[in-house]
This record gives C-alpha cells, sequence and structure tokens, in this order.
C-alpha cells in the first residue's frame, strides 16, 4: 500500500515497511491499540493479524473484531520489527500522530 502524503519526513517512510492502515468499523467503541505493525501486518497491509492479531483475536468473547477499531502507534513496520529504544523512535511515534488523531476523531 502506498503511504500518505503525511507521511513524507518521517524516519519510517523510507527505511519502513508497507503502510498499515486502521481497521474495524468503530461500532463497538473499542479501540486496540497496538505498538507496531510486525511482518504479517506489513505483508498484509492489515493491523493484528499475526501474533498480537491472534493474541487479541482470543480474549475478544463478547465482541467481533470487525466491530472493534485496531491501529498502530506507527503505521509501518520499523526496520528490525524494534521501535523502542532506537534513536527513531519516538519521532516516528510523534509523526504518525495525525493518523491517530484522524481515527480517534472519527
Amino acid at each position: 500500500m502506498s503511504k500518505p502524503r503525511e507521511c513524507e519526513g518521517c524516519p519510517l517512510h523510507k527505511k519502513g515497511g508497507n503502510f498499515v492502515p486502521p481497521a474495524g468499523d468503530g461500532s463497538s467503541g473499542i479501540m486496540a491499540v497496538l505498538e507496531a505493525p510486525g511482518a504479517e501486518e506489513d505483508a498484509q497491509c492489515i493491523p493484528a493479524v499475526g501474533k498480537s492479531g491472534r493474541l487479541l483475536n482470543s480474549a475478544l468473547t463478547k465482541y467481533k473484531r470487525e466491530t472493534l477499531t485496531i491501529f498502530n502507534t506507527v503505521n509501518c513496520r520499523p526496520p528490525n520489527n524494534k521501535l523502542t529504544g532506537t534513536d527513531y523512535g519516538a519521532v516516528a511515534i510523534e509523526h504518525c500522530k495525525v493518523h491517530r488523531d484522524r481515527v480517534v476523531r472519527e
């Protein structure tokens, strides 16, 4: 998936993986906020389909996954799947704020 214009200037714009947009319709009023896309999310451009997604799905008993709003703190997979403790992590998190704000407003 191509990256939105707002991604220009982010440290993950060129060194990160694919842009993974939010998923779900939000009808339950519940948001699942994850750190960053992993390998499976990067490949499918869908949040929470890998290991974290399986954990999320197993925790859902009352709600269907489609009724949640699911998104990542950053929308691109970081190099080596590492965000915390890197020199670019805080900058990428701040840069992706525009995407998070859009999801929260909707």
